[in-house]
């Protein structure tokens, strides 16, 4: 693999996908040609504590601003979203799309009431930042409490451009979620809210994942699916079960595929490989690191090499070793005889860049402790 600086920008024409990873957190980056970007999920860069879609479009001199088209939240996971109202903020000519599952007030009541969970908490606070930036951002004239983002659900057209002699057409859509995962959602929700006179109940922990925004892009011939935390389930009307048996999911296989939920059992969908994704495919991991409990685990790593040798990690599943000298591991050492890792580390980059006009091959580039999904397995059981 040849690796350019990691500063060099893409060709005005070239398609890129940056995936970025410290071991909890991710974040996307998409170039769509002639400079049209959009932005998939948010993480914080470990080095500057700035948000890692930000600091990277910085490096290569690109201004938010004026290149990003869409900012999307998958889904309301502390790990996908922190900072993602600083990159709205800066992104002054994007919309921003979240799930749909979230189109209800009692979905905010529901997050704010919660105490079972401080992550919500810190969610909610990204999410009314967001609101109060498209405020800001209507039109005089506007009747107040109007603004909204793009409700994502399967089928509906973020995004289009259309091709011309110097650009290739593009389309993106979201695939997910399925009308029976935004109802069983909203249904979740509304269980645990107090009825008229009723005594006010504790709302309980929701999982997001199945209310994820699976993202489809097309840039040309060339075609990207960005899996979230979508689940599977043996469940038809939700997860990628329902994705599957939508008449409304793109025709055709993806070239390239943002492996769901970090590359764990609970997301894998063999149909989903085998349908609609090209043998092999590009699939691009951001673990979840943890030095007892990595995801993906050794299964999950098998289980995905099965399918292509042309798999990429953002970081190490089992976190990265410490460095001697640091007086907060020693003291940590002290205290236990386990050998000692650190969980999060540098935020790994997965860089994937190809020709769209003329066509051509996929090229991949690895940046801060990024890695090969068969040299990890190796490195793993020696």
């Amino acid at each position: 693999m040849k690796t350019k600086p990691i500063n060099s920008p893409p060709e005005p024409e070239q398609l890129e996908i940056s995936v970025f990873g410290p071991g909890r957190g991710e974040c996307a980056l998409v170039h769509l040609g002639s400079g049209d970007w959009i932005c998939i999920d948010s993480c914080l860069d470990r080095e500057t504590g700035r948000p890692v879609a930000l600091r990277y479009l910085d490096d290569i001199g690109v201004d938010p601003a004026q290149a990003l088209r869409l900012v999307i939240v998958t889904h309301w996971h502390q790990d996908h979203m922190r900072g993602a109202a600083e990159v709205f903020e800066q992104a002054k000519n994007a919309e921003f799309v979240c799930s749909g599952a979230l189109r209800s007030d009692e979905f905010w009541t529901a997050i704010a009431a919660s105490e079972a969970e401080r992550n919500h908490e810190q969610t909610l606070s990204e999410f009314a930042r967001v609101f109060s930036i498209l405020e800001t951002r209507s039109p005089d004239g506007a009747r107040p409490g109007t603004a909204a983002p793009i409700w994502a659900q399967d089928g509906l057209i973020l995004w289009e451009r259309a091709g011309s002699d110097t650009a290739v057409p593009v389309h993106i859509r979201s695939v997910s979620p399925s009308p029976g995962a935004r109802r069983l959602g909203m249904k979740e929700i509304g269980a645990f809210l107090p009825r008229v006179k009723e005594t006010k109940r504790r709302a309980v922990p929701l999982d997001p994942n199945q209310q994820s925004v699976a993202v489809w892009v097309q840039v040309g011939n060339t075609q990207a699916l960005f899996g979230a935390d979508l689940e599977n389930s043996s469940d038809v009307h939700i997860g990628w079960q329902a994705v599957l048996r939508s008449p409304r999911l793109p025709s055709g296989q993806a070239d390239i595929l943002k492996v769901p939920h970090h590359g764990s059992k609970n997301a894998y969908c063999r149909d989903l490989w085998e349908a609609k994704l090209i043998s092999p495919a590009t699939a691009l991991i951001t673990p979840f690191a943890s030095a007892s409990r990595p995801v993906p685990n050794e299964a999950d790593c098998a289980r995905i090499a099965l399918h292509t040798d042309r798999a990429f990690l953002t970081a190490d599943p089992r976190g990265s070793k410490v460095k001697s000298g640091d007086r907060l591991v020693e003291r940590r050492i002290r205290t236990t005889p386990r050998r000692i890792r650190q969980v999060v580390g540098k935020t790994g980059h997965i860089r994937v860049r190809r020709q769209v006009l003329t066509g051509g091959e996929v090229e991949i580039e690895l940046f801060q402790g990024a890695l090969q999904l068969t040299e990890y397995i190796v490195r793993s059981r020696s």
